[in-house]
């Protein structure tokens, strides 16, 4: 009888509504836990860029939003010396290098998951030419750059918003040099050939932040997985000091939220709670 007893207390509590929604809301937080990919597939909220687009540091498109039509070359430098072209396109290939729109170097609208690409006055000099081509490809990472940083939201976690940070530090130190340049081309101490040079260890710069941000998007990383990229990065770039120090100045800038707060602390502690969780959601469910 005291068995038949306790197997009736037994079937009255699993059918009482407090287990019922204790059952529930386990089930729920391992679904939540164990499908990551719904948190992350799941849509952006309108950032400021969606309202105010004039704000960003990249290039800025047409689109029916804002009104811009398509940008052709000025085409005015017909018959121009390559001397005075060299003059005039310094300061826009200087300011194309900071994401603005010029005259006779246009940003052309990429594709999806595509680089921006240029398109370049058919009256620029040859030579010319190949020089601002060499350097357009600093110009196109620098927006990819620019545009991950500006996409990432509180939505994308601390870690992501972290390195982000310490991204905006570096293109902070580009924007200087840029800007220094400037003021040696307003000197008239500047021409294509010294820029390219100087402008050297900038792509190089830019280039490692362009793959690290493709990869993260490619793997929409955010928190311990942003992590784990910069580790790899960080391992295989030990042949390359100057590329080892600033991946490493990013990974340190990046982890500090994921050890600083609970939430990072306690992220190695989740999977074993997941575990744990659906041991408990399974003996509940099978009423043991």
């Amino acid at each position: 009888r005291s068995n038949s007893q306790l197997s009736t207390k037994r079937q009255a509590n699993m059918n009482s509504p407090d287990y019922k929604k204790l059952r529930e809301r386990l089930l729920k937080e391992v679904v939540n836990s164990t499908e990551p990919q719904l948190v992350v597939n799941k849509p952006k909220s309108k950032k400021m860029f969606d309202s105010r687009p004039n704000l960003t540091s990249n290039f800025i498109f047409p689109t029916p939003e804002n009104g811009l039509s398509n940008k052709s070359s000025a085409g005015n430098l017909k018959g121009v010396p390559s001397t005075s072209q060299e003059i005039s396109l310094l300061l826009e290939l200087l300011y194309t290098l900071l994401g603005n729109t010029g005259d006779h170097i246009i940003p052309l609208t990429p594709g999806e998951a595509e680089q921006v690409t240029f398109s370049l006055d058919k009256n620029i000099d040859t030579s010319l030419q190949s020089l601002i081509q060499r350097l357009l490809p600093l110009a196109s990472n620098y927006s990819t750059v620019v545009a991950w940083c500006e996409d990432t939201t509180s939505e994308d976690g601390l870690v992501n918003q972290a390195l982000v940070a310490g991204i905006n530090l570096l293109l902070s130190d580009y924007t200087l040099l840029v800007c220094q340049l400037e003021q040696s081309l307003m000197r008239r101490e500047l021409t294509l050939h010294p820029l390219h040079h100087q402008l050297q260890p900038s792509k190089h710069v830019m280039e490692i932040l362009y793959q690290l941000v493709s990869e993260i998007t490619a793997h929409t990383a955010r928190g311990g997985t942003t992590l784990s990229i910069l580790h790899s990065r960080l391992i295989h770039c030990g042949s390359d000091p100057k590329s080892e120090k600033i991946v490493q100045f990013l990974t340190e800038l990046a982890a500090k939220p994921f050890f600083d707060t609970p939430t990072g602390v306690d992220e190695n502690q989740k999977r074993a709670e997941n575990r744990d969780g659906l041991l408990l959601v399974n003996l509940f469910v099978a009423g043991i």
